[in-house]
């Protein structure tokens, strides 16, 4: 037969394990978009974060950027915004601005393999138009 000491002791080990803490891993710290310019044409657009001053940025052909912002507290979800406004229009003279807040993925530390993507391409067939569209 067992003796009570020892089932004591083995019940001890169990409920230690099944109450143990889960393993600690690193709090989400920032949040983090990522564009691609896979149209032929460098392209222009500019970001802020927050209210912020707007920056340009000019993307090759093949080119990419990343924009993050840092969390206000670690672990908070809560970032200050990016903002991101481009002219979606090719013509000579023509100006069709279009702002949007990116969606973001969010990670302890900048990783711009697992940042959200948007892709800058053609919008439609007569390449005047580029569009922005997420990956």
């Amino acid at each position: 037969m067992f003796k009570k000491s020892s089932i004591l002791a083995a019940l001890a080990v169990i409920a230690l394990v099944a109450f143990a803490a889960p393993a600690a891993h690193a709090a989400d710290n920032v949040a983090m978009t990522k564009i691609v310019n896979t149209s032929d044409i460098e392209i222009g657009f500019d970001y802020r974060i927050g209210g912020g001053a707007w920056h340009s940025v000019r993307l090759a052909p093949g080119q990419s950027y990343g924009i993050w912002a840092g969390f206000t507290f670690p672990g908070s979800y809560v970032h200050s915004p990016i903002e991101i406004r481009f002219d979606g229009d090719l013509r000579p003279g023509m100006n069709t601005w279009r702002s949007f807040l990116p969606l973001v993925r969010y990670n302890s530390y900048v990783d711009w393999n697992r940042a959200q993507t948007y892709y800058f391409t053609y919008d439609g067939p007569s390449r005047m138009f580029l569009a922005m569209f997420p990956g």
